[in-house]
């Protein structure tokens, strides 16, 4: 019976890990995103761009974005996110504000597009993992 126990209460730890750490399909967003690259509407290019803006997603919920704004411009905005799905999060920060952040093409050496919507700008932008 003990041993039943054990196996049942093994398997209960490994499927009650939060949706807010990782999407279905295993990915995590926890960690630091620094922004490499922003996509020019005009052209429809992207354009490098590393002025110091950034990503922070920590394991509870919880998340900061600097902006740094070409460099003339500091803002940090925290709040807390939601990992909905595999590539969306949903941001809630200020009073009652919101705003996505849509991750796509994850690439194997941490760079990922982020489409984001309300959140100081909006726009795609590329980020790596650091």
């Amino acid at each position: 019976m003990k041993k039943y126990l054990f196996v049942l209460l093994a398997f209960l730890s490994l499927v009650s890990c939060s949706k807010d750490e990782t999407g279905e399909d295993g990915f995590s967003v926890v960690g630091k995103w620094v922004q490499t690259y922003y996509r020019n509407s005009g052209t429809n290019s992207f354009i490098g761009q590393e002025d110091g803006s950034y990503f922070l997603f920590g394991s509870d919920g919880s998340f900061t974005f600097f902006y740094s704004g070409w460099g003339a411009i500091n803002e940090t905005t925290t709040g807390k996110y939601r990992q909905e799905g595999s590539n969306t999060l949903r941001l809630q920060y200020g009073e009652n504000e919101t705003a996505t952040v849509v991750i796509s093409n994850l690439q194997e050496d941490g760079e990922a597009t982020f489409t984001i919507d309300g959140l100081l700008y909006t726009g795609v932008y590329k980020f790596k993992r650091r």
